[in-house]
């Protein structure tokens, strides 16, 4: 059970989180109308769409499995040390 102060910390704490979530997304949103303004041709946005795409699959050896994952695959003692680094 968590007292009233830890309650109040956790809660101000996953808005926060919550919060900076959402700044992903305004951003992607952003980009997109910072590219129809700045392309008239819809086959210009296409191409500058398909382009920031493109340099988004670089994450994909970058970003870890999840822990979830990995257990999921019977990969249990990777699983484990990737939840004991966080």
């Amino acid at each position: 059970m968590l007292c009233r102060e830890q309650q109040y910390y956790f809660s101000h704490f996953a808005l926060l989180s919550y919060m900076m979530l959402q700044v992903f997304f305004v951003m992607g949103e952003f980009t997109l109308v910072v590219i129809a303004v700045a392309i008239s041709s819809w086959r210009g946005q296409f191409a500058a769409g398909a382009i920031l795409c493109t340099g988004s699959l670089g994450l994909w050896f970058v970003v870890p499995e999840s822990g979830r994952w990995l257990q999921v695959q019977g990969r249990g003692e990777e699983a484990y040390q990737v939840r004991s680094v966080g």
